[in-house]
């Protein structure tokens, strides 16, 4: 009796939509299911539960919920539930067949998951603008995983390639298409592994075979990039077709009419150390804007003054040639007849004679302006990446913060604070942004708890302090794959510890808890207190500082109280939004 007892009370009460179903029709609900649902238990009583289900989802719903109990899987489901008030609600559904009174009836349980459909649907919504900021970049973009199926595709990459995504992803084999000669498919699967093995590769110069049979030149940078729990590849392709084909065309050209030396590509040049040019091929004189080698002689008397852009380049390239007696691939820039500038690479050594006397300087100059062009193309598209991953990230604050309207801005203020906390410590910089993003979405990991706890008036019970608690490890569970130059999974993860071990989840104690997690730690009190919350009024920014004073080196560490109370008392730090 004592049990049967203990199960109607634990059936009752469970957080859990529970019912029992015979014949389709309710005959047994809990609290939380007329919570759920609107309806009472008098009124549910004897109805058939497709009256609960949104139309549209009845007959996926149905055969769900038939397919379920015959493999006895308990495999979760979702639709959409109807409520009494005609309210749609996302429901997740669990059912197994049970005998209750002798009868076989279904056992089910619901949970409501209307907000997390929400945050899907803005997640959305902000990977369909990224999508818009990938679109307008001028080289080829694609996501793609280890299996090689691609989530994005842009019609740059199109354009380089003739394939749509969608022919792309029926391929099976993409690199195949591109590369249908053997040993290129297995230089370009080669490049693959080492991208794995250092998770980048950067400025690799192929040729793809387009779907018409076109070749194209291609300089393409790949890295990895972690992402739903997959090891995912970004790829920019930038295409170099037309400059390859016009150093090709020049080289034929050359090849044709001209010896060794005047069909150098390359510049030639041998030079006095006074800086004067002994002997210089037509390339050269071509890199440099003039007519012909001898025009370039006749003008051009002193090479360091005349032609470099930089004074400090020249000393550097002569103390180095000097020093060393060679050296290679120096880039600079030089001037040319009409004073437009380009980037050369230069190769050069010293001759001396038999006494060791320096007799000339010789050496190669090879035109790099195109590709320092690329280059900076290339870091523009990778930085307009990282300002949408900002963007990305503060949406993902918001979408957190949205949840629990009594806390709206938190992140966002605690972040700041504890961003200008480190700043105060003279802590580096890369330190201080890694601290400011982690503040940003410290408490993601609340999206895991039901939002009428995180907005609650009044005292939490036992349970639902718990959950709370969790949220530090749920944050922690969803960042922790994310490759990043920062430890944001383990900040979010501490900030909730204290010194003297009375914090969670981990209980950690003085130096096991980070420094970065002991500045949030301090910023989030401070936040927090001085702040309105639903279960009392704002404290005051006066009795947060009175906290971590009076619990400095207990609770909360020195050096951080310290520079936090410095803040609001000499430096006039507030919460307002910065000018």
């Amino acid at each position: 009796m004592i049990e049967e007892e203990s199960f109607k009370n634990l059936f009752l009460h469970s957080p859990i939509g529970l019912f029992i179903l015979q014949k389709g029709l309710f005959v047994l609900v809990n609290n939380k299911f007329e919570e759920l649902t609107g309806y009472s238990k008098n009124e549910v009583y004897n109805i058939h539960y497709e009256t609960l289900v949104y139309p549209e989802d009845r007959t996926t719903c149905r055969l769900k919920g038939i397919e379920t109990i015959k493999k006895a899987q308990n495999i979760p489901y979702r639709f959409r539930a109807l409520r009494k008030d005609n309210e749609i609600r996302w429901v997740m559904a669990t059912i197994t067949s049970v005998q209750y009174k002798g009868i076989r009836s279904a056992l089910g349980a619901l949970l409501d998951i209307t907000e997390e459909k929400i945050l899907e649907e803005r997640l959305y919504e902000t990977m369909e603008q990224l999508k818009i900021v990938i679109e307008t970049v001028q080289d080829g973009i694609t996501f793609s995983d280890e299996e090689g199926r691609f989530y994005v595709f842009n019609t740059e990459m199109e354009r380089l390639t003739g394939y749509t995504m969608d022919e792309a992803n029926l391929s099976q084999n993409f690199l195949a298409l591109i590369y249908p000669d053997e040993n290129e498919y297995a230089k370009a699967y080669e490049r693959l592994s080492l991208v794995r093995e250092k998770t980048s590769l950067r400025n690799i110069e192929t040729v793809f075979t387009t779907k018409h049979g076109e070749k194209r030149h291609v300089l393409v940078s790949t890295c990895l990039i972690p992402y739903k729990e997959k090891t995912m590849y970004l790829s920019i392709c930038h295409d170099i077709t037309e400059q390859k084909q016009a150093e090709l065309a020049l080289k034929i050209s050359e090849e044709k009419y001209r010896s060794i030396f005047d069909n150098a590509v390359e510049g030639i040049f041998q030079s006095t150390p006074e800086g004067r040019f002994l002997t210089v091929n037509p390339a050269l004189a071509k890199m440099y804007g003039y007519s012909s080698p001898k025009e370039l002689q006749e003008t051009i008397i002193d090479i360091w003054s005349q032609l470099y852009v930089e004074s400090k380049d020249r000393l550097h390239l002569k103390e180095l040639l000097e020093k060393d007696g060679v050296i290679y691939n120096f880039e600079t820039q030089l001037y040319k007849k009409d004073k437009s500038i380009i980037w050369v690479s230069i190769n050069a050594r010293i001759v001396r004679d038999e006494s060791g006397n320096i007799l000339f300087y010789e050496g190669t100059v090879v035109d790099i302006t195109d590709r320092k062009k690329a280059e900076e193309r290339l870091n523009k598209t990778l930085e307009r990446l990282r300002r949408a991953i900002g963007i990305t990230v503060q949406t993902i604050s918001n979408i957190v913060e949205s949840r629990d309207p009594y806390t709206a801005g938190h992140q966002t203020k605690v972040s700041r604070l504890a961003r200008v906390i480190a700043k105060k410590m003279k802590l580096p910089d890369n330190v201080i942004d890694g601290i400011r993003m982690a503040g940003l979405i410290h408490d993601i990991g609340k999206v895991s708890i039901p939002s009428d706890i995180l907005s609650k008036p009044g005292r939490l019970s036992e349970i639902e302090t718990q959950l709370i608690r969790v949220h530090p490890k749920k944050g922690y569970e969803i960042i922790k794959d994310v490759e990043s130059d920062w430890p944001i999974a383990e900040i979010i993860l501490q900030h909730h510890e204290r010194l003297d071990g009375s914090g969670y989840p981990q209980g950690l104690k003085g130096d096991e808890i980070i420094l970065e997690a002991k500045i949030l730690a301090v910023a989030d009190v401070v936040e927090a207190i001085s702040s309105h919350r639903p279960y009392r009024p704002a404290l005051g920014i006066e009795a947060a500082l009175d906290e971590i004073e009076k619990n400095k080196g207990k609770l909360y560490d020195e050096k951080v109280v310290d520079a936090c109370v410095r803040l609001f008392r000499e430096d006039g730090f507030v919460f307002e939004k910065e000018k």
